[in-house]
């Protein structure tokens, strides 16, 4: 781009061991012209210097250049020059071009526009995540660079990254060794071994901590290979917490009874912070220790949670709860009779229901006392009342209905 290049210096130091106050600067471009020869740059005495240039670059050609800065002192000392790179690029572009083409290399630039082509989304940003092979590597360190071009067909400047391929064949994980916060030294951790030998580990492992107090620490793990060559040393931070453990007991009620939840946490202290989530809809229903209760509006199944939070340290428990529905009792209709026997017809128990007869006036027989359709004989001249009881036995609720037995025997 031909324009002006604004830089912002920031304090330029002198290397004289006694301070002196900057009285004068001059920078150039590319070329030294020799100290004192450079262009000029009007500046306050003082003894920093923070100050916003701007340079023209019109006559600069397409490329990278660099800028050089460096100012004098009042006893005429001249410090050691500040540089800054920059990019002219082809024209004045004033709307910012996608990016269409993204390629890499490793170790050697092949040239621009012949390294490995990436396939990217075209766009203002790239963000994706691509395998890049390395088994034709060395072991060893190398280095990867990246370098985009935009919809102008001008390249970006390089980025790089260095890594470190592993003299590891295939078949020789033979197994690895773990240390917490202090290492002992390579092949004096503890050791993990491996059998059978593999070529690549996905597994999980459960590391003993009992020994490591509350808080944060630095788990060091390494590979191992069947030559007891040892791979680079991973670091891994941790956090261990010595809060509460949260435990939650609901019982099983009808719906319109409220259900009681029983704190049966662990290791609760003064300052511990509960949270009550009855319904699970991620709203705090309550925030006190202690049993608790909550009504909830319909039967079904629920998910209530609790957390309990020390400084950081978090438990949390989730327990499914059952609110059943009330149960409806049904007698059947009532009857008029001309026999001394008949038939009940009473609504069946339902799901999670019992039920049972119940003679509250006059006398009767029954031959079965939980069946709805139980055999009623022996009726007496006077009128009979029978009760047809139905509980559900979780929720401890329960519904009656009665009937009216009417005897109209001929005399």
């Amino acid at each position: 781009m031909r324009s002006l290049f604004t830089l912002l210096i920031c304090c330029l130091l002198l290397t004289r061991v006694v301070a002196q106050d900057i009285a004068a600067m001059e920078y150039y471009i590319d070329s030294d012209p020799g100290i004192g020869s450079a262009t000029p740059v009007s500046v306050s005495v003082a003894p920093t210097l923070d100050i916003n240039l701007t340079i023209p670059t019109a006559s600069l050609p397409v490329g990278f250049h660099t800028l050089v800065v460096r100012v004098q002192n009042s006893i005429g000392d001249w410090s050691v020059i500040a540089a800054k790179s920059f990019y002219i690029s082809q024209t004045n572009l004033a709307v910012p071009a996608d990016i269409v083409a993204m390629e890499y290399f490793i170790d050697s630039d092949p040239g621009i526009g012949n390294g490995g082509a990436l396939g990217i989304t075209v766009g203002n940003t790239v963000d994706f995540n691509t395998m890049i092979a390395t088994s034709t590597l060395s072991p060893g360190h190398h280095t990867l660079t990246v370098r985009a071009m935009d919809a102008y067909g001008l390249w970006s400047v390089l980025a790089t990254r260095s890594f470190f391929v592993d003299a590891f064949a295939a078949d020789s994980l033979a197994g690895f060794e773990y240390f917490y916060d202090n290492d002992p030294g390579t092949g004096a951790a503890n050791a993990v071994p491996l059998t059978p030998a593999l070529d690549s580990l996905d597994s999980a492992f459960v590391l003993p901590t009992t020994s490591l107090a509350a808080g944060s620490h630095v788990l060091g793990i390494r590979m191992r290979n069947k030559n007891n060559v040892y791979g680079l040393t991973g670091y891994y931070n941790i956090t261990l917490c010595d809060g509460a453990t949260a435990s939650l007991v609901p019982d099983v009620v009808c719906v319109g009874n409220a259900t009681t939840f029983t704190d049966a946490s662990l290791n609760v202290q003064t300052g511990d912070v509960y949270s009550w989530d009855f319904d699970n809809d991620g709203v705090e229903d309550a925030n006190s220790s202690g049993n608790q209760s909550f009504a909830y509006a319909a039967s079904g199944t629920y998910t209530a949670k609790l957390t309990i939070d020390r400084a950081g340290c978090i438990s949390t428990d989730s327990v499914q709860v059952t609110v059943e529905p009330q149960p409806v009792a049904n007698a059947g209709a009532d009857q008029s009779l001309c026999t001394t026997s008949t038939t009940l017809a009473a609504k069946p128990a339902g799901i999670n229901e019992s039920a049972f007869w119940q003679i509250i006036a006059g006398s009767a027989t029954l031959a079965d006392a939980t069946d709805s359709l139980a055999s009623l004989t022996n009726i007496s001249t006077d009128t009979v009342v029978l009760v047809w009881q139905v509980s559900n036995v979780l929720g401890g609720c329960s519904a009656q209905d009665t009937v009216v037995i009417i005897p109209n025997l001929p005399i």
